[in-house]
């Protein structure tokens, strides 16, 4: 069901994290976090005015929960921003986080977001969130701008 909800285009570690790596989680609901090291690429404008690559590295964990919800944690992931059109430029960042997504009755989706939390894709750019925070999503729409208490980051600017 979570798998639907979200496009692909969006990534928050959470919301990539979390959703993308689920076959991944759910053969691993009762063990250790496990390794992830996957890259996804953006085309021009999809993120940022330049092509970039976003690789996540480190570990991974979703737990299913009842009542629709699912829980997300990437304790020391590692990120790293590359600029394809001049990939001598890139940042690495290290960062731990948690996300607590849940089904409302209306079908969209209440996402409660801890810690380093990328949103990446569409009018987000690519945004490092800080803090706690929730964005909504809901039935066919856009996500809700981010509500709560963090600091954000341009990563466009920082491998510009």
């Amino acid at each position: 069901m979570f798998q639907d909800l979200f496009k692909p285009v969006l990534i928050a570690v959470a919301l990539a994290a979390g959703l993308l790596f689920a076959a991944t989680a759910l053969a691993n609901q009762r063990g250790a976090p496990a390794p992830i090291n996957d890259t996804y690429p953006f085309a021009v404008g999809e993120a940022c005015a330049f092509p970039i690559a976003v690789t996540f590295a480190g570990k991974l964990k979703s737990m299913f929960l009842s009542g629709n919800r699912i829980t997300t944690i990437w304790p020391k992931l590692e990120t790293t921003i590359t600029n394809l059109a001049a990939p001598d430029k890139s940042i690495t960042l290290r960062g731990s986080g948690t996300f607590h997504d849940a089904v409302q009755p209306d079908g969209s989706v209440l996402s409660g977001n801890t810690g380093h939390v990328y949103l990446i894709g569409g009018r987000f750019g690519a945004t490092l969130y800080i803090g706690n925070f929730y964005v909504t999503l809901p039935v066919g729409g856009d996500y809700s701008d981010p509500v709560g208490n963090f600091r954000q980051f341009d990563l466009c600017a920082l491998v510009e």
